[in-house]
């Protein structure tokens, strides 16, 4: 019985490792789409050609808190 408790902890143990990993890209994933938006992205009405600056996220998060 103890063998058989060990191997459901063990399976249970790397799905949640598993899952975390999975949730882990799906957030980087989000991240990057946040604050690198490609060109495509943007509307197809504008015919204007937008100048768009590209922050790291450190400093959009920077700039965020000094002028709140």
């Amino acid at each position: 019985m103890t063998i058989r408790n060990t191997f459901i902890f063990l399976f249970i143990f790397i799905l949640f490792i598993a899952g975390g990993a999975l949730a882990n890209d799906y957030v980087e994933q989000k991240r990057l789409e946040k604050f690198y938006s490609r060109p495509d992205l943007l509307p197809l009405s504008n015919d204007e050609e937008i100048e768009r600056d590209v922050f790291e996220p450190r400093e959009y998060v920077k700039i965020k808190s000094l002028s709140g």
